[in-house]
């Protein structure tokens, strides 16, 4: 999955690079008859605001448990923080991280496995705009989050 994942941070980068956008998206990795399938989660058609999120989280949340899926990436431009919060800070900020003085916009991607739901693994790339507003990436920054968000934990199967 590790592997999926370079090529599919790439694919994103130069997909948002050509067009200066980029729509939510997902990839389930499944295992159907005994093969390893990637499946695309399409993205998200309507608004990707507050309530567009949390339907969003929940549709993926609900695909992975009906799959059976061992593996999630899950990408989109989000706003994110240059230095990351500890948990108990980062859960005060859930939903309204448009509102942190500190945020920065940016091009989201997340790996999260089965092995190791106890942490997911984040790429950011900020997302720089030049007078114009024509938008730029920054290099990847890797992180590993542990907690909890809209878009962490998803393949937890404790969901109902």
């Amino acid at each position: 999955m590790v592997e999926a994942s370079e090529d599919l941070r790439e694919a994103c980068r130069g997909r948002f690079t050509e067009e200066g956008w980029l729509l939510a998206h997902a990839f389930l990795f499944c295992t159907d008859e005994g093969k390893d399938v990637i499946v695309l989660v399409p993205p998200w058609p309507y608004e990707f605001d507050d309530r567009g999120r949390s339907m969003y989280s929940k549709v993926l949340r609900k695909m992975a448990q009906a799959t059976d899926a061992v593996g999630i990436i899950f990408v989109s431009e989000m706003w994110g923080l240059k230095e990351p919060l500890n948990e108990a800070e980062g859960n005060k900020w859930i939903g309204r991280l448009h509102e942190h003085p500190d945020r920065t916009e940016c091009l989201w991607f997340t790996l999260e496995t089965l092995e190791k739901q106890e942490s997911t693994f984040v790429w950011v790339a900020p997302i720089q705009r030049d007078a114009a507003g024509k938008p730029s990436l920054e290099p990847w920054e890797h992180r590993t989050v542990a907690g909890a968000g809209r878009f962490i934990g998803i393949l937890r199967r404790n969901v109902d």
